[in-house]
């Protein structure tokens, strides 16, 4: 009766341990989560146009006839780093063609003569539209040829809504501008360029505006 009792207790501490174990066991298992947040503040930065060279036409040679020289207009250079998505195009204007001042002035009596109105284009052939890095869809050509001097600014690219975001380059063709010259609007200056060819300018300007 003793060996049996003592087998039986020792049977019942087994058991009570075993069941001990497993509820230890279940509790270590127990699954636990924590939530934090991470913060980030965001400004939006500037849209911005540059150009990268200044253009020069080869001299020229009267012949008496209409003539047309050409000139690079270089690498034009848009970022959009707004972060709006509001889209935005670029204008052009140039100014008139004019004689430049004489480091002395001008002689007595004379003024800057000019080219007419309408005499300075601008063309995208042959021209490309890279994007630098990431960006949205690329801005788009608005026409393929335009006049620039003409008293007022055109537009020449344009990006919608939602594209034109990030960085771009334009690479126009090597005879992206035309200056047409014809024999009777024409002028050279010997009173105060007599020595050589008589030099015109004009100030071509590029502005992002915003909106497509």
């Amino acid at each position: 009766m003793k060996n049996g009792l003592k087998k039986k207790i020792f049977t019942l501490t087994l058991g009570i341990g075993l069941f001990s174990a497993i509820l230890v066991s279940g509790s270590a298992l127990a699954e636990t989560s924590m939530t934090t947040k991470a913060t980030q503040a965001i400004q939006g930065g500037e849209k911005d146009v540059s150009i990268n060279s200044t253009t020069t036409f080869d001299p020229i040679v009267l012949n008496g006839e209409v003539q047309t020289t050409n000139a690079n207009p270089g690498q034009l250079n848009v970022t959009d780093a707004s972060g709006t998505g509001e889209g935005w195009r670029i204008q052009v204007s140039a100014s008139q063609f004019t004689e430049k001042t004489p480091s002395g002035g001008f002689a007595a009596g004379t003024t800057a003569k000019k080219l007419p109105q309408g005499s300075l284009s601008l063309s995208n052939s042959g021209s490309t539209i890279s994007a630098v890095g990431t960006t949205s869809a690329s801005p788009t050509w608005v026409a393929n040829e335009w006049i620039l001097d003409n008293g007022s600014a055109v537009n020449i690219l344009s990006a919608a809504k939602n594209a034109g975001m990030g960085k771009y380059t334009v690479a126009f063709g090597a005879n992206g501008l035309s200056l047409t010259l014809a024999p009777n609007t024409t002028f050279i200056d010997s009173v105060n360029y007599p020595n050589g060819s008589t030099p015109y300018e004009s100030t071509i300007t590029y502005t992002i505006v915003t909106g497509p």
